[in-house]
C-alpha cells in the first residue's frame, strides 16, 4: 500500500502554514528510519518444501499467490525488494521535502549511499511488477538517470 503513494508524481507545497512542509519531512524522515530498522521475518522451509512465515503456514514458499501481486516466485525475495525500493523512494522524498521546506540550510547533509546501474534497473523492475504507474513516477522523479529511462522504455514496450 505505500508503494501506491509513489504511483503519482510529487507535488510541491505552497501553503500558507510554514511549518507544514518540515512536517511533512519529518514524517516521512520518521517512515524511513522504520524502515531502515525494521526486522525482515525469513521464511523458514519445512521439509516437504513448505514453510512459515511469521509463524503461519505457507503452500509453498517458492511459489506463493499474494493477494494484491498474485503469483509470486520467491515471495520472500520479492518482498525484500519492494522494501528497499520503498526505502529508497521514501529517503529520495524526505531529502526533497526537507530541502523544499529549508533551501538555505547549510547543515551537514546525511550521505547517502550511490546506487549502482543494476540496482536502479531492479528498483525499476520491481516498481513496474507492483504497479506500471509507479515505475512511470520512478523515471519522472529522477529524470536525468538513464538507467531507469531505458529500463522503463523496454518494460513499456
Amino acid at each position: 500500500a505505500a508503494l501506491g503513494w509513489f504511483a503519482y508524481e510529487p507535488e510541491w507545497y505552497d501553503t500558507n502554514y510554514t511549518n507544514f512542509t518540515q512536517c511533512e519531512a519529518q514524517s516521512v524522515s520518521l517512515f524511513v528510519h522504520y524502515l531502515s530498522n525494521v526486522k525482515v521475518d525469513a521464511v523458514q522451509v519445512g521439509s516437504k518444501g513448505s514453510g512459515q512465515e511469521n509463524g503461519n503456514p505457507l503452500a509453498d514458499v517458492n511459489d506463493l499467490y499474494h493477494p494484491v501481486w498474485g503469483q509470486m516466485e520467491n515471495y520472500a525475495v520479492g518482498r525484500e525488494k519492494r522494501r528497499q525500493l520503498l526505502l529508497m523512494l521514501c529517503q529520495h522524498e524526505a531529502d526533497r521535502l526537507e530541502v523544499w521546506a529549508q533551501p538555505t540550510n547549510t547543515k551537514e547533509n546525511i550521505s547517502r549511499p550511490k546506487i549502482s546501474s543494476d540496482k536502479w534497473i531492479e528498483h525499476t523492475r520491481t516498481a513496474f511488477a507492483v504497479d506500471p504507474r509507479i515505475a512511470l513516477s520512478v523515471a519522472s522523479r529522477f529524470p536525468t538517470n538513464t538507467f531507469v529511462k531505458t529500463e522503463v522504455t523496454q518494460l513499456v514496450q
